[in-house]
């Protein structure tokens, strides 16, 4: 069976509570399962100590991190509207 799973959405971290309700249901289950998922720095700047435990202890073991470029140059060929 699936023993591991990765979310790949890049936002999957911007909805908190439900964040929070997936490590609560995965943690409660009787089928113990490892999962990591993909997250910008905003949201995860959210996330208290006790919010990374909880995600921690449901089995969560990575968080993907993106990072975007500090040249307003290269953010403005990727189309990216965060300029410094």
């Amino acid at each position: 069976g699936v023993k591991s799973v990765r979310f790949m959405d890049p936002n999957f971290f911007a909805h908190t509570k439900k964040v929070k309700q997936l490590a609560k249901l995965i943690k409660s289950s009787s089928y113990k399962l490892e999962w990591s998922a993909s997250g910008d720095i905003s949201s995860l700047l959210r996330l208290s100590a006790d919010d990374y435990k909880e995600i921690s202890d449901s089995g969560c073991w990575r968080i993907h991190i993106g990072v975007e470029s500090g040249s307003d140059k290269t953010l403005k060929l990727l189309n990216k509207f965060h300029f410094t």
